[in-house]
């Protein structure tokens, strides 16, 4: 289970075994959201955050750090993705140690 990102709390990763649509996972304490991507001809057309069974979602006061991160890093994880389930290549975690405004 690859970590991605850490900013402010929140972790990013994915799930090794998943081949589904790219989405990754974040983590807050106990809290995890799905955070999927819709691509259209190499666009991100749509984002959406969803309820993973057994978990709750990551709070509303930490929903719009999320957001935010999602925002700006959008397109890097998706090459990260293509990196890891398409190329097999390793990846490592991005550590965010400021704000992003």
């Amino acid at each position: 289970m690859p970590k991605l990102f850490e900013y402010l709390g929140l972790v990013l990763r994915f799930y090794s075994n998943e081949h589904e649509s790219v989405h990754v996972h974040a983590f807050y304490k106990e809290n995890q959201t799905k955070v999927e991507f819709i691509i259209e001809n190499g666009i991100i057309t749509q984002i959406n955050y969803k309820k993973i069974a057994g978990f709750e979602m990551i709070p509303t006061e930490k929903i719009k750090d999320l957001e935010t991160l999602i925002e700006v890093y959008k397109y890097d994880i998706i090459q990260l993705w293509i990196k890891f389930f398409v190329l097999n290549e390793k990846i490592s975690c991005k550590k965010i140690k400021t704000k992003i405004k």
